[in-house]
């Protein structure tokens, strides 16, 4: 079983798409392809004005339902214009093999090449279009813009140990993951995964922190290890981390390779939970 916990999605997949805009495979095959280039830079300003406003959105989403609907909507076309320009990529990769091909095949390969870049033009037409009408929406939801987003404070690394002062109000979500714990694939070979997903200062760590150290996880489980993945992702770091924790000794080897063994090793057989925060 492993439960990770993560921020609020929006905003990484606004990066992401933004990052895949920007990359050199979208880049050149407009400009091989002699594409409408304005599309792309009318969708990179669309995609920085919803970014600018997505922390005021996150925020008010809890308290207004008009606005949760426009985040959801937004995210949904942030997803579709990802798709888009990951076929664009994909095309531009596979447009390299093409003088390898026969000539004969390259006359099939250029017509066909013709009708996706009409078509993908079309689609990323379209989700332009949404996307302008909804950041067109921001003032009407009175969303606030942050110059170049917010830069937040390094994030402390959590740890399992629990409140000082009890918590309160959370027995239903709580009762709501133990539910989860004890489904069948949650006992069998397969990995059953549980995201706790919110706004910063929500309560996920908290929330975790309870079910961590609930008697009924020492119970029903034969290994437990937390993990705080945090901002910078290193895989040796978080690799050597739940070995230690499963095997309760530290941990000096440096090799993931080994260290995914070992942690195999460790594991086997066994039924463990994994916390991953802050994710």
């Amino acid at each position: 079983m492993v439960v990770f916990l993560g921020q609020a999605l929006a905003t990484s997949i606004i990066q992401v798409a933004l990052d895949r805009l920007a990359s050199h495979e979208v880049i050149d095959y407009f400009k091989g392809r002699k594409l409408n280039q304005k599309l792309l830079q009318n969708l990179e300003f669309v995609l920085l004005s919803a970014n600018s406003v997505l922390i005021d959105a996150e925020e008010k989403q809890f308290t207004n339902s008009a606005v949760k609907k426009w985040l959801d909507e937004l995210k949904d076309a942030v997803y579709v214009a990802d798709d888009l320009l990951d076929e664009i990529a994909t095309k531009a990769l596979r447009s390299k093999l093409e003088a390898k091909l026969q000539t004969r095949t390259k006359k099939v390969w250029r017509f066909v090449s013709t009708l996706f870049d009409k078509k993908i033009q079309s689609k990323l037409e379209n989700v332009l279009g949404i996307l302008q009408i909804l950041i067109e929406q921001k003032k009407v939801h009175n969303l606030k813009e942050v110059a170049g987003g917010v830069t937040l404070p390094p994030r402390q690394l959590t740890t399992s140990c629990p409140e000082e002062y009890g918590v309160y109000g959370r027995d239903i979500d709580k009762e709501e993951i133990f539910k989860k714990l004890q489904l069948d694939n949650a006992n069998g070979d397969e990995i059953c995964v549980v995201p706790i997903v919110g706004m910063g200062g929500v309560g996920k760590t908290t929330l975790a922190r309870l079910v961590y150290n609930d008697n009924r996880v020492k119970e029903n489980f034969d290994l437990k290890a937390w993990v705080c993945v945090s901002d910078t992702f290193d895989g040796s770091r978080i690799a050597k981390t739940i070995l230690e924790e499963v095997t309760l000794s530290n941990c000096d080897i440096h090799s993931l390779n080994l260290l995914q063994i070992r942690i195999r090793e460790s594991l086997k057989g066994k039924k463990f939970l994994l916390v991953l925060d802050d994710v």
